[in-house]
């Protein structure tokens, strides 16, 4: 079969954090294996992008869609379907999965793959090569006579390690941010790494299941460390983040990945700015941790308030927190925390609460957003009955400063001020300031920094 020119995009979304799209990096290298073209165009680096779409001439798109880049992503395919009309267009991601209707109804796609694409999208390239209409794989999405249909889900990849190591070599890596989450990276070039998918536990504002499933499934500790060695080696990364949503939910795993990384002697360091579970670190991990690279770590805490964790099954109390932060601090991990506000039973007792534990705890850095209840939640559908959200179409227009929920005796206004006052009353501390300051290492560090605070006191998150 004749060889296809792929291109795999994601339309600019609203952030300053900007990261190689990992999840493109591995649908690339599952495709260049069976011999095709593939380009990957991250929208965030690149003014001239439909140019590059023109110029490349591809034959199949491919779009990784998010909530925040949802319109982006429509102008994106539109524009494509103008100027190339014999170009077929894939859509897969978040957004895909969790609402794939929306994909037909705004002409975005002629096909979707909803949850894990890697090998859904091979299957899918190939009877597009043969020119084959019928459409029975699992996880695909079409439109045919005006009808839309979704095959049943495939099963989640069990054998992570199978997976190939992402298309680096498709990355420009000196063109992305020093820092895409956290104020700095210690060295550079850094790359994100995912070490497994899936989660567990019931978190009642989280969508990680509706993507990934609930059965965890990780990758070998020498898959991993094989993956850092080569990213060291081959490609000059110094720095690792682990993009995991539960990295240390196996403890030994953990302890087997960072006894590797010093065996091997790799001078590497990392972090998981993704957010890790608290109550599964302990000193020993903590200590071989830092003994292997890691020097920072953003724990998802969410509220100060012990009845609020326990309404949003966080399964975590707020002592588990204080002690855990102190550990880190004891082996020099630097600790950022991430809170919510406009949980379900908040009142701006609560988020008093929340600012002041932020400080007690002593944090070295702290986020703070407003919750977004997104569809496929509990969450989202106690808010949607309540009459909580305004506009049930904010998840195809959404940003992270944007505020989206009216609570009694919390409007969305109020909710933007107090988070404002808990970035101001957090950071504006001499201590938090000097700590801050010791970060700065290099003008890469300073712009970074910069353009974090003026994300953060605008609304981000």
């Amino acid at each position: 079969m004749t060889a296809l020119r792929i291109l795999l995009a994601q339309a600019k979304g609203g952030s300053y954090r900007f990261s190689p799209p990992l999840g493109l990096g591995y649908l690339a290298s599952v495709l260049e294996r069976q011999g095709h073209e593939i380009k990957i165009l991250d929208c965030n680096l690149h003014k001239d992008y439909k140019k590059q779409i023109v110029d490349f001439q591809p034959d199949v798109v491919g779009l990784s869609v998010f909530c925040y880049n949802y319109h982006a992503s429509k102008e994106l395919s539109h524009f494509t379907r103008e100027r190339l009309p014999n170009c077929k267009i894939i859509s897969g991601g978040p957004q895909v999965t969790v609402r794939p209707f929306d994909m037909f109804a705004d002409d975005m796609s002629d096909f979707i793959i909803r949850g894990e694409g890697e090998y859904v999208l091979k299957t899918l390239i190939e009877t597009i090569q043969e020119r084959n209409d019928r459409l029975e794989i699992k996880s695909v999405g079409y439109a045919r006579e005006g009808r839309v249909h979704l095959n049943e889900m495939a099963q989640p990849i069990n054998d992570l390690d199978s997976i190939p190591f992402p298309a680096v070599h498709l990355f420009d890596l000196k063109a992305y941010s020093a820092s895409p989450q956290g104020f700095v990276t210690k060295r550079r070039p850094f790359f994100p790494m995912f070490t497994s998918r899936g989660c567990p536990y019931s978190c009642t504002f989280c969508t990680i299941h509706i993507f990934w499933g609930r059965k965890w499934r990780a990758r070998s500790a020498t898959n991993v460390v094989d993956e850092i060695e080569f990213l060291h080696y081959q490609h000059g990364v110094n720095e690792i983040h682990f993009q995991d949503d539960n990295f240390t939910l196996s403890r030994q795993r953990v302890l087997q990945i960072c006894r590797e990384i010093i065996t091997r002697g790799l001078e590497i360091v990392w972090k998981c700015p993704q957010g890790v579970k608290v109550d599964t670190l302990d000193t020993q991990l903590l200590g071989l941790m830092a003994d292997s690279g890691c020097y920072a770590l953003s724990l998802g805490i969410e509220s100060g308030n012990q009845q609020i964790l326990d309404r949003l099954n966080k399964r975590l109390s707020l002592e588990e927190v204080a002690r855990v932060v102190r550990w880190a601090k004891n082996v020099g991990i630097h600790t950022e925390g991430f809170f919510m506000l406009g949980n379900p039973g908040e009142t701006r007792a609560t988020i008093l609460q929340t600012i002041k534990f932020s400080k007690e705890v002593d944090l070295d850095a702290a986020v703070f957003s407003v919750l977004t209840p997104f569809e496929g939640t509990p969450v989202f559908d106690e808010y949607k009955m309540k009459g909580y959200l305004p506009d049930l179409d904010y998840l195809k227009n959404w940003d992270a400063s944007e505020v989206v929920i009216n609570l009694p005796g919390l409007s969305s206004r109020e909710l933007e001020t107090l988070r404002r006052k808990a970035h101001f009353e957090f950071y504006f501390r001499p201590k938090i300031i000097w700590r801050t300051m010791t970060l700065v290492r290099n003008v890469y560090s300073l712009r970074s920094m910069i353009d974090a605070v003026q994300f953060i006191f605008k609304g981000g998150a």
